[in-house]
C-alpha cells in the first residue's frame, strides 16, 4: 500500500484526524474525545493503515520510552509537561493580532537510528539522567529497535509544521 498521510486537528476539548492515501483517498476520518484512551483507539487505527510505513518508528521508539520513564511526558529539568492550557490561535484571537492566517508546511526529515538516539540524549523528555542506572540497557536498545525500521539505515520522518501570521484587523496583506 502507498504510504498513507495523517493530519489531525488538535483542540482542547476534540480531535478531529483524517488519513488520505497519495492519490488523495480518504482511508480514515475520525473525531476523538481530547482523552488518552480515545486517542490511543486513534493512533492505533493510524497505525493499522500505515501497514508497517514511516509512522511506526516514532510510536514504537515513544513505547519504548515510556517503558523505562512512564506515560507523563517529561519538561525541563523537574517538571512534566500537559500541554498548553489555550491554543496560540485563542491567545492571537483576543490580542491586537486577531487576523489570523494559518500556513501549513509539510517537512520530510531523515535520520539514521544513532541520530534518533543523540537526538534524545540532548531532550528534556528522554535526557540520559532520567533512565538512571538502567541508561545503558535504554541504549543498546533504542538503536537496535530503530534498526529494525529502517531502510538501508535511513528513517523516514514526516511531519507538518503550522505558521501562524497575524496583523492587525484591516490591515495590508
Amino acid at each position: 500500500m502507498p504510504e498513507p498521510w495523517a493530519g489531525t486537528d488538535a483542540g482542547k476539548e476534540e480531535h478531529h484526524c483524517t488519513v488520505i492515501d497519495m492519490d488523495g483517498v480518504k482511508l480514515l476520518s475520525r473525531r476523538v474525545a481530547n482523552s488518552e484512551d480515545e486517542l490511543l483507539k486513534l493512533l492505533s487505527g493510524v497505525l493499522d493503515l500505515a501497514d508497517g510505513g514511516t509512522v511506526t518508528w516514532a510510536a514504537d521508539l515513544k513505547r519504548l520510552i515510556q517503558s523505562y520513564l512512564g506515560a507523563d511526558r517529561r519538561a525541563g529539568t523537574t517538571g512534566m509537561y500537559s500541554g498548553p492550557k489555550r491554543s496560540y490561535e485563542d491567545d492571537l484571537a483576543e490580542s491586537a493580532f486577531s487576523d489570523i492566517t494559518k500556513r501549513r508546511s509539510p517537512v520530510r526529515r531523515t535520520w539514521t537510528p544513532t541520530g534518533v538516539v543523540a537526538y534524545l540524549r540532548s531532550t528534556s523528555f528522554a535526557r540520559a539522567d532520567l533512565f538512571k542506572d538502567r541508561h545503558t540497557r535504554f541504549e543498546s536498545e533504542a538503536p537496535a529497535l530503530l534498526e529494525q525500521h529502517a531502510t538501508d539505515g535511513v528513517l523516514i520522518e514526516d511531519a507538518v509544521f503550522d505558521v501562524l501570521l497575524a496583523r492587525r484587523p484591516g490591515g495590508a496583506r
